[in-house]
């Protein structure tokens, strides 16, 4: 793929100039506070919500193991999108647990981490694949380093730059990390689950609405 030719071009000119361009990093500081209200000791992953397209998406894993940015088939149908835009790929991926699979093709769709005030917006290249089990997403370095992405997994928070220099936040979400795991365990309960919530969305609230693909309980204002 030619995010991978790129990548090893520029490791390549390292390599051979023995030193990397500069690229300065800002300074990123982190406390107990920012941990906001997680539930701890725990061994739960990272799970946050971003905006795809024209949907906030949830359930989406972050993961700094993974080489590659990764999206369901589900989750594409239901984001604003031009099928003809998908490019077919002839490589397969390692899955979870070791399995391989093969992608149904790649697709750049624009994203927005972050609120609209505070964000980061940009393009990225989805590798497409029929199953994600529990996850709609698969958020890996080539998102997470572009960002300068600071992860810390025990305060579930996610740090980045955002378009205006300044340090963003993103807190995950513990419960929904747990209910993916959960679903992990059991994909049949998952399968009949996404069946359930077809046609079921909830409204951002900024022009133009932005519709998620994971409905929430809303609670009765009083």
């Amino acid at each position: 793929m030619r995010g991978q030719k790129d990548y090893a071009h520029r490791l390549g000119q390292v390599m051979l100039s023995g030193k990397s361009p500069v690229d300065p990093f800002p300074r990123i500081e982190i406390c107990e506070s920012d941990g906001g209200r997680v539930a701890t000791p725990h061994d739960d992953p990272l799970v946050v919500e971003i905006k795809i397209s024209n949907m906030r998406v949830k359930h989406i894993l972050i993961d700094t193991g993974s080489s590659s940015d990764i999206m369901s088939m589900e989750c594409l149908s239901r984001l604003a999108h031009d099928p003809k835009t998908i490019k077919s790929i002839h490589y397969h991926i390692i899955g979870f647990g070791g399995s391989i699979i093969y992608p149904v093709g790649v697709i750049t769709l624009p994203v927005r981490i972050g609120g609209r005030n505070d964000g980061r917006k940009m393009g990225v290249d989805f590798l497409i694949v029929k199953d994600l089990t529990a996850y709609n997403v698969i958020s890996g370095r080539p998102t997470l380093n572009k960002i300068k992405a600071v992860v810390v997994n025990y305060l579930m928070l996610l740090k980045y730059v955002c378009d205006d220099g300044e340090i963003g936040t993103i807190h995950g979400d513990q419960q929904q990390a747990r209910d993916c795991y959960l679903t992990t365990l059991n994909p049949s309960a998952w399968r009949k689950d996404q069946a359930g919530i077809i046609g079921k969305r909830k409204y951002e609230e900024e022009p133009p609405a932005a519709r998620e693909i994971i409905p929430v309980k809303l609670e009765k204002s009083g």
